[in-house]
């Protein structure tokens, strides 16, 4: 069985190039051969172009973000050829030309179908595949909970010949059922689903010689920093703050431009993970890290580590506006473990229909 994944693999952050990962090696357990197809989204290309800085800020911070966009995107640039079997490049213009050079096609995980980030690229949707049998996808996600104006139409025309669907969030399987009468099913996020040994095997040690407190934002945080002093004082620990950003907290030792081997073994060795994100949220659970969350930030809501949390029952780490007196609950991760455990099951199953069909 040749399967071929579509994916935002090209998306220079570490959840986009993770999840990409973990879905591969997963399906490479059930015997199957795999690519993730090399494709070109004119949208999301050009989110992630060192240039684009220069049409949303002043030319000296241009300049400052340029040179960083730079040295990450070699670094995402070297892991995916490391990492990643990709196939040859594809565009809009010549992807059709793959329609029978697998057996499965397989689009996911991510926002994929989220008109916001692919400019509703109908390459996600495998418009360009003929046959029904062969369109699957795995916790694929539209980033919205009702249809923009216009698209339910297209939508439900293309996924209606998936031979099955799994998505990221409940809301989108009620939607897409109610709006559209498509059966779905919720699957876990990739990187939950590839085992603590195996994270363990690809991460890399941090080269620091000390307990340390791991701070990993991708949205600003609001309290999040101040929080995160208060602990390090409290228990003596080293503070690692894990972000690109150029933000200057001289007090906090900065991380920039990590491999996704080392950001893993960041959230590996950390005694505690202070975080607003979802990849965050879910390497902190998966190494059974003390960990706190900042599910409101300057921006929006993080939605998907608060039903994370809930789902695995710890959802009193989260922290919103009590900075200064909240206290970490105990938490049982046996319990934690075993829920988690049962869900991976589910998508594990969903994964094995695909690749034994």
């Amino acid at each position: 069985m040749k399967i071929g994944i579509l994916t935002f693999h090209r998306a220079s952050n570490y959840g986009a190039v993770l999840q990409a990962y973990a879905l591969s090696e997963m399906v490479k357990k059930f015997g199957c051969s795999v690519e993730i197809i090399d494709y070109r989204c004119p949208e999301v290309e050009m989110a992630h172009r060192p240039f684009a800085s220069f049409k949303k800020q002043k030319w000296y911070k241009a300049a400052v973000y340029f040179i960083g966009k730079c040295k990450n995107g070699k670094t995402f640039d070297k892991f995916r050829n490391r990492r990643l079997q990709l196939s040859e490049m594809y565009t809009r213009d010549n992807v059709g030309t793959i329609k029978d050079k697998y057996d499965i096609f397989i689009s996911g995980s991510d926002q994929v179908w989220s008109k916001r980030f692919s400019g509703f690229d109908k390459t996600y949707l495998l418009d360009f595949v003929d046959d029904d049998r062969k369109k699957y996808s795995y916790a694929a996600s539209f980033g919205f909970t009702s249809f923009p104006e216009n698209t339910k139409d297209v939508y439900q025309k293309y996924l209606e010949k998936f031979q099955m669907i799994s998505l990221r969030e409940k809301t989108a399987v009620d939607l897409l059922k109610n709006e559209c009468g498509i059966d779905s099913c919720v699957c876990l996020d990739p990187t939950l689903i590839l085992g603590k040994d195996e994270w363990l095997k690809f991460s890399a040690k941090p080269d620091l010689n000390e307990k340390y407190i791991l701070v990993y934002t991708v949205q600003q945080p609001v309290g999040l920093l101040n929080y995160a002093r208060k602990l390090s004082e409290e228990k003596g620990l080293k503070l690692i703050y894990l972000n690109n950003s150029r933000r200057k907290d001289l007090d906090i030792k900065h991380i920039r431009y990590s491999t996704p081997e080392e950001f893993v073994g960041f959230f590996a060795n950390a005694e505690y993970v202070l975080t607003n994100s979802f990849h965050g949220t879910a390497f902190s659970i998966i190494f059974n890290k003390e960990l706190v969350v900042e599910i409101k930030t300057q921006k929006s809501v993080n939605t998907r580590s608060e039903d994370l949390l809930k789902l695995c029952k710890i959802d009193d780490r989260i922290i919103s506006d009590n900075y200064s007196d909240f206290k970490m609950s105990e938490i049982n991760w046996q319990n934690v473990n075993q829920r988690l455990e049962n869900e991976k099951k589910k998508s594990v199953e969903y994964l094995k229909c695909i690749c034994k069909n």
